[in-house]
């Protein structure tokens, strides 16, 4: 058996240097040029499934690739989605710095311990 990993093409968010986690951002025009350059490079090898998440950017990329593989079984897999960024998502580092410097500063020490609230909250999670 082998396995392919791959990742999304560009998105504007990407471009900015923005956090945007469970956002449902979509590809931007390199994005889309990527996933087509990624479909070209694997429309010789064999897929027999294929498995993305449900945010439309990886289902953007799947499009593409699918176009050399119909008949590939896909799989929809919310449980490997990005990272939730929470408050944080569509803003930079300086922005998240400036706005959360205490959940910017316990990330930068643990970033898989702590995890940024969802916009209701106000304190910064740590899992675990």
């Amino acid at each position: 058996m082998k396995l392919l990993v791959t990742r999304h093409g560009e998105t504007q968010y990407n471009k900015e240097k923005k956090y945007y986690g469970r956002t449902d951002i979509e590809l931007d025009g390199l994005g889309l040029k990527q996933a087509r350059e990624l479909a070209d490079k694997l429309k010789a090898t064999t897929i027999d499934y294929a498995i993305r998440s449900d945010l439309k950017r990886t289902q953007q990329t799947m499009d593409a690739i699918m176009q050399y593989h119909p008949e590939t079984k896909q799989i929809i897999e919310k449980g490997i989605d990005e990272m939730p960024f929470g408050i944080w998502e569509g803003l930079n580092a300086d922005q998240v710095e400036a706005r959360d410097p205490k959940t910017w500063a316990a990330w930068l020490q643990a970033p898989f311990d702590v995890t940024p609230l969802a916009p209701n909250h106000t304190e910064c999670s740590r899992n675990g």
